[in-house]
């Protein structure tokens, strides 16, 4: 039935005044829905993201997800922006984001796979090039929302080529210098994977 409904369709483009992508709140996007072989395929573009999804017939594929762009602007409070979000509220999805942006500023390409998992979303295969560093991580993050204090947890490897650089590129004054780290992090922080805060960080590194 699937297959002969998307036959009959070209295409189909609305404007959303607002649109839910993984607990992160749009506003005015422009929606594209476009049909393929056993898929369908959902473009979304406005003045912070822009990017395709894919979704599947087979109900247990994960969505397939590429954003070419996401530019989030924080608004101003010190909330963590995924606030109430629970394990329930999220699918399963392949990420791949080409270029992230928080407040103006380049946090590099990321790309994941996103695991909900009874009070966990495990947030695996992570990998990403952000601000003078490399993380890889199979494990990746884990992430406990729903607990009566939420935490995200991350084991994996921390590269840098250039430390002067890289210190400076996060802002810190870059009086210790070198290339070529290697370390084996553990690190444990309260909220979600978007409330990251150096002076919230605990845990261990290995170098």
């Amino acid at each position: 039935a699937a297959a002969a409904f998307r036959s009959r369709l070209d295409s189909v483009r609305v404007n959303a005044t607002t649109f839910d992508l993984f607990g992160y709140q749009l506003f005015d996007v422009n929606l594209g829905l476009f049909p393929g072989d056993n898929r369908w395929r959902m473009t979304l573009q406005n003045d912070q993201v822009a990017g395709t999804v894919q979704l599947s017939d087979n109900e247990a594929d994960p969505l397939d997800v590429v954003l070419e762009t996401v530019d989030i602007v924080a608004d101003g409070s010190d909330e963590d922006p995924l606030l109430g979000l629970s394990v329930d509220d999220l699918l399963d999805a392949d990420v791949v984001i080409e270029s992230l942006m928080l407040d103006g500023e380049d946090y590099g390409r990321w790309s994941f796979k996103l695991r909900p998992e009874g009070e966990m979303v495990r947030v695996a295969s992570l990998v990403a090039e952000t601000k003078g560093m490399r993380i890889d991580s199979e494990d990746g993050l884990r992430w406990y929302p729903d607990l009566n204090n939420p935490r995200s947890v991350f084991d994996g490897e921390v590269v840098v080529d250039d430390m002067r650089a890289c210190l400076a590129a996060w802002g810190y004054a870059s009086g210790f210098e070198g290339e070529n780290f290697r370390y084996q992090s553990s690190l444990v922080w309260p909220g979600s994977p978007l409330n990251l805060n150096l002076s919230q960080l605990e845990g261990s590194f290995a170098i």
